[in-house]
């Protein structure tokens, strides 16, 4: 069934989900003081891991992170945060 799930994310620069195969990344936000990300997804795919990583306005990103864009959250804070999925990822 293609439905939009809903994982929630850990504070750090780089983390592991298990989406379903053929998963499309579609945002990220925060959601009662925690980050999400939101993908669209058919449950009838067995389950890959994908890696999301997470970077400050200002820090240091790796030359050999291979991500491509995919959203950017203002925290209650007032920090910025950027995050990106791995290239291999974005299916």
């Amino acid at each position: 069934m293609r439905t939009i799930y809903k994982y929630k994310l850990k504070f750090a620069g780089e983390q592991k989900l298990s989406v379903p195969m053929y998963s499309r990344p579609l945002s990220v936000q925060e959601q009662h003081g925690i980050f999400v990300l939101w993908c669209l997804v058919d449950d009838k795919w067995p389950l890959k891991e994908i890696t999301v990583y997470q970077f400050g306005t200002g820090h240091e990103i790796p030359e050999k992170m291979l991500g491509e864009y995919l959203s950017t959250v203002q925290d209650s804070d007032g920090f910025v945060w950027h995050y990106f999925i791995d290239s291999k990822d974005r299916s």
